[in-house]
């Protein structure tokens, strides 16, 4: 795993309460609903400084698409 999906997938099981999660699995397939979407956009932002929006998470909800989406946004921030 990437280092951005490495973080994500920490979110996600906190968020989640899963004990596992790897780079093809699905936000929602897990159990994500609204809410959790809610509060992974907030932890991203905390610990990641990336500008996530809700909206990613619907768009990419497999967790190495919404890593590559993250890290591409990254990419292309000012510095």
């Amino acid at each position: 795993m990437t280092p951005t999906e490495e973080a994500i997938a920490e979110i996600w099981r906190e968020v989640l309460g899963r004990e596992t999660v790897a780079p093809g699995d699905n936000f929602f397939a897990l159990g994500g609903r609204s809410l959790n979407a809610m509060r992974v956009v907030t932890r991203v932002r905390g610990r990641l400084g990336v500008q996530a929006k809700l909206a990613d998470v619907f768009r990419a909800p497999e967790l190495s698409a919404f890593a590559a989406l993250l890290d591409a946004r990254r990419a292309s921030e000012p510095t």
